[in-house]
């Protein structure tokens, strides 16, 4: 949720077409957060995880959200980022090698085991401080050349180097840490193990059709992790009514009505909403509330 609101955040504050701009820091741990003060009181939070969420936000590009790994490791499966590097995108260079990634990635997308251009893509990673990216390079042509003197040399840089390049040093903070950029929402229309590529290709327009702002459906599929459900379900409804031949207006109102079918769990308290026990029967009481 809070990198949900970040997001929205940033773009709120884009649309508002003002000369400020904004960083955000979200890091994850326990934290004191409450009133403080015994005369004055005021609402804060303290703690190591306070101090990680301000020192991201120091180094954060401004328009941006960083978050660090333990954030991401929660939200990796809804959220898309980027591991942010060192010095990747700050220097003059940086342009012609990524121009080069770009132009060795569409060599390879025809050719994938073209073990030159493998090496040259590795080394241009490389060369950007994406190490991670590198080893993988280095790794599948050792996999087809196991004695390949250069991806050997190549692997062995990056993993030298792989802590340097893509951790960050925070203040504060004893060992270089991992911090990720984030840049949106995975679309979950994209994953071929849940939705195929014919029906992505008849029914990836229907989503647009739904009028409604998403910041009425997310941050109920936020409390459980079911970022997407929302459009995901309305969109095969969709497709069920055109098989079924309904007309045009049922088929728009089905879809409306299956996007918001899990509005209820606003009133359902988040506690009962992430758990897999069985129900009290005052909680299953509670569900009831839930309107169909």
């Amino acid at each position: 949720m809070a990198v949900l609101a970040g997001l929205n955040m940033q773009v709120c504050l884009k649309e508002l077409n003002t000369d400020w701009q904004m960083r955000i820091g979200i890091a994850t741990a326990p934290s004191v957060i409450g009133l403080f003060g015994s005369k004055r009181k005021s609402y804060s939070c303290i703690g190591d995880t306070a101090n990680l969420s301000s020192r991201l936000e120091n180094i954060c590009d401004p328009g941006g959200v960083f978050i660090d790994e333990e954030t991401y490791s929660d939200v990796m499966l809804y959220i898309l980022a980027a591991q942010v590097n060192n010095f990747a995108g700050q220097r003059s260079s940086d342009e012609a090698v990524e121009k080069k990634i770009k132009r060795l990635e569409a060599e390879l997308a025809n050719n994938p085991d073209d073990i030159n251009n493998l090496n040259a893509l590795g080394n241009a990673y490389f060369e950007m401080q994406a190490a991670s990216a590198a080893i993988d390079c280095y790794q599948k042509v050792l996999k087809l050349d196991p004695d390949n003197t250069k991806a050997k040399v190549g692997f062995a840089d990056a993993n030298l180097k792989r802590e340097e390049f893509e951790k960050i040093a925070i203040k504060g903070k004893k060992d270089r840490m991992s911090v990720y950029r984030v840049i949106g929402l995975i679309d979950n229309s994209l994953n071929r193990s849940k939705i195929p590529e014919v029906f992505y290709d008849k029914y990836s327009e229907i989503s647009p059709k739904i009028n409604i702002p998403d910041e009425v459906i997310l941050p109920i599929e936020s409390i459980d992790g079911r970022i997407g459900h929302g459009k995901m379900v309305a969109s095969i409804a969709y497709a069920m009514a055109d098989v079924m031949e309904l007309s045009l207006e049922e088929k728009e109102n089905l879809l409306i009505a299956a996007y918001l079918h899990d509005i209820g769990n606003a009133i359902i308290p988040s506690e009962l909403l992430d758990n897999n026990r069985k129900l009290t029967p005052t909680e299953y009481e509670v569900f009831k509330k839930h309107p169909p």
